[in-house]
């Protein structure tokens, strides 16, 4: 069964980045908004490839398994442990998604490489700043997710509540239609919401498209909303202890 699900993994995995592919390779040759964005194949390629394995490594999927252990009341378990309840969802989350991305992104990524030349940054330094705001990126999006669990103790379920996480990751965050193709308002919107600081900046910080000069801002903008998410958590956690209002317990 395990085998199965790996190979169907691995087979939406490919399916899903040859579509991608084949998409773009087809707009950026008809000179889509190539005016305004002056893509290369290769840049959205790269673009591709990272969200690819950025989707995988930051799967919401054990929002809804908490949800169901706050309905039957499963979740007490959690309370009686020594060990911090954020550690332990952290430690979940990252374990099967590293798992998800070992067996079905990363093998995509690496024979994608055979095929495709994908841009390297400008300096040593923009490829630092992009991996430290992949890092950042990587928080940020664990506290969306661990906001979005707490919240079940009050709605009581939460696959909604993971669509809607989803689709802001998706829509502002840029993750499958670039915010270079943004009209400018939506652009602006994005600029004042934590989805973009997932991958976005850390694609435009690797090709080059933010100056290194303003690297810090991007990192330290990054760094808040990672710091501010954080505080919200914490907050959610403490109110969780205080209603704990668990159906049939």
């Amino acid at each position: 069964m395990y085998h199965l699900a790996a190979a169907m993994g691995l087979l939406g995995s490919v399916l899903n980045f040859f579509i991608q592919a084949c998409l773009w390779t087809v707009l950026i040759k008809t000179g889509v908004r190539q005016d305004i964005t002056r893509l290369t194949l290769q840049e959205m390629m790269l673009f591709v490839a990272i969200n690819t394995m950025a989707a995988a490594l930051t799967q919401p999927a054990i929002i809804n398994e908490l949800g169901a252990e706050i309905r039957d009341g499963s979740v007490i378990m959690h309370f009686l442990r020594p060990v911090s309840f954020r550690l332990y969802v952290f430690c979940v989350m990252m374990g099967k998604n590293a798992y998800r991305m070992a067996t079905s992104a990363l093998p995509v990524i690496l024979i994608s490489c055979f095929f495709i030349e994908f841009p390297s940054p400008p300096s040593p330094a923009c490829a630092l700043a992009s991996l430290a705001s992949l890092f950042l990126g990587t928080l940020i999006v664990f506290e969306l997710v661990y906001i979005t669990a707490l919240l079940a103790f009050w709605t009581q379920a939460t696959w909604y509540l993971s669509w809607y996480l989803n689709a802001g990751i998706t829509f502002l965050g840029g993750t499958f239609i670039p915010l270079w193709f943004y009209p400018q308002s939506l652009r602006q919107a994005s600029a004042v919401l934590p989805f973009r600081y997932i991958t976005f900046e850390a694609i435009d910080l690797w090709l080059g498209k933010i100056p290194l000069g303003h690297a810090a801002q991007s990192l330290a903008v990054a760094l808040g909303w990672a710091l501010a998410l954080f505080g919200v958590s914490s907050l959610l956690w403490r109110r969780a202890l205080k209603k704990m209002t668990i159906n049939g317990g």
